[in-house]
């Protein structure tokens, strides 16, 4: 049951994300109160051979599988961060690029995806505060 929750969650949110992707980029009257922008850098815009940025993504999704599971990190703390890595990573692979369309004042562009790892950390260092564990001490484990 716990695998079934795990896949609905990245299942769940990776389809938001690639389906607001689609909208704001091929929707034009939405691009009025959005900036669609293909983003070919990884965080802060820092360029890195689009080949590495599929190969760091992928070693990156099966490590935190891996550690999820190791670690017995929340169910929906795991889901939306591989859900964060999984719809960048299928934007890389089929673009070269990501697709961004949240722009904030001061400049920064990003997407659904990228609120989800923020949303993920949130939820974890929740759960971190409610269980009575500090973060040294879960790192040690």
């Amino acid at each position: 049951m716990r695998i079934f929750k795990f896949c609905s969650i990245i299942i769940w949110w990776v389809g938001v994300d690639l389906l607001t992707k689609y909208l704001f980029f091929n929707l034009h009257y939405l691009s009025a109160f959005f900036e669609p922008t293909l983003n070919y850098g990884i965080s802060f815009g820092l360029i890195i051979p689009r080949t590495i940025t599929i190969i760091i993504s992928s070693i990156f999704i099966v490590w935190f599988i891996v550690w999820y599971y190791k670690k017995n990190i929340p169910l929906r703390t795991a889901g939306l961060i591989i859900a964060w890595a999984l719809g960048n990573l299928i934007d890389r692979v089929a673009f070269w690029s990501v697709r961004d369309f949240i722009r904030l004042w001061w400049g920064a562009v990003f997407n659904i995806a990228d609120s989800l790892i923020s949303i993920g950390v949130v939820f974890y260092w929740w759960s971190l505060w409610r269980s009575g564990r500090s973060v040294s001490l879960w790192l040690k484990r």
